[in-house]
């Protein structure tokens, strides 16, 4: 469930009020406040609705181009209850969340701060260490810990919404996390003398299909307030952290296998991973535009592609 407040200059509510109340939204608030800083009188439209119902209005508002980053401000906060005339049934339904709670989830991961390094260093060195010692309890831990999802997601969501920004920010996350777990294999590498006991990589073929797996599911889940994104973290961080991991032992210990073939799968798991999501997000953007066309036009306002 969302709040969303849209904050509007003095006299612009009632066009967005319109439209919102023509996509059948029940309750709509409107009430006026000084904003300090433009020294100015603004209105604010507060609607409380479902999630899906909130990426609807955003969607369609969006779509008509009333919305003017410049003079307006739009803020979604996320509701733990909401008690009224709609049933619960219609409240809870968790699918999708609005492009706006996507695209700033996935900037925020991907912002490279010395909590991320940080976060990224100790889940390498769990995960070097229990290579090294063969223990499966030390890599999940490692790889429980490891970010690695919201980089080749913010990548994918970058290709469907042509946000160059975005996928420079998640390419230049995914480089820093694959860099610092490569020095933190050698470091440990280093300081540790046993032989590496792992060994159980996947062929090529069941690492593509479950790269393809985790696209999918990945970005269902990040449209999802209810998708376990951890869980499927949890699988997209074998993807990325281990070959870098034993890269960064090798190169102190030596390969014991063939790097070439093993680059080029990693790559490829890679590129299925962003390639798959990629299809998911644009499907999903296709359905939500042709949703809010259709909800714009049942309701009696114009199609934006009628002008």
């Amino acid at each position: 469930m969302r709040e969303l407040r849209i904050k509007v200059p003095d006299g612009d509510a009632p066009r967005i009020v319109g439209l919102i109340r023509q996509l059948g939204v029940e309750r709509v608030s409107v009430y006026r406040e000084f904003v300090h800083g433009p020294d100015r009188w603004e209105e604010v439209i507060s609607v409380e609705t479902s999630t899906p119902e909130s990426a609807k209005v955003l969607d369609a508002i969006q779509h008509r181009r009333l919305h003017r980053p410049s003079k307006q401000t739009i803020t979604v906060r996320e509701l733990r209850a909401l008690a009224g005339s709609q049933h619960v049934r219609s409240l809870t339904v968790p699918l999708e969340v609005p492009q706006v709670d996507l695209v700033q989830d996935l900037w925020q991961f991907c912002q490279v701060t010395y909590g991320h390094l940080g976060r990224v260093a100790i889940a390498s060195l769990l995960l070097v260490y229990g290579m090294i010692r063969g223990s499966l309890l030390l890599m999940a831990g490692g790889l429980l810990v490891l970010p690695a999802l919201q980089h080749l997601l913010a990548v994918a969501q970058s290709i469907c919404s042509r946000d160059r920004r975005l996928a420079l920010q998640g390419v230049f996350a995914l480089v820093s996390t694959i860099a610092v777990v490569v020095g933190c294999g050698a470091v440990i590498a280093a300081i540790v003398p046993e032989p590496m006991k792992f060994d159980d990589f996947l062929s090529p073929l069941p690492a593509a299909c479950i790269s393809v797996g985790i696209g999918i599911a990945g970005a269902l889940a990040s449209l999802d307030d209810v998708g376990k994104r951890e869980l499927i973290g949890l699988a997209t961080a074998s993807q990325v952290g281990l070959v870098p991991s034993w890269t960064g032992i090798s190169l102190v210990k030596g390969f014991n296998a063939e790097p070439t073939a093993r680059f080029a799968s990693y790559g490829v798991n890679l590129s299925l991973i962003v390639v798959t999501a990629t299809i998911v997000y644009g499907l999903v953007r296709f359905r939500r535009r042709e949703r809010s066309d259709r909800s714009i036009e049942a309701g009696g306002v114009p199609s934006l592609r009628a002008h």
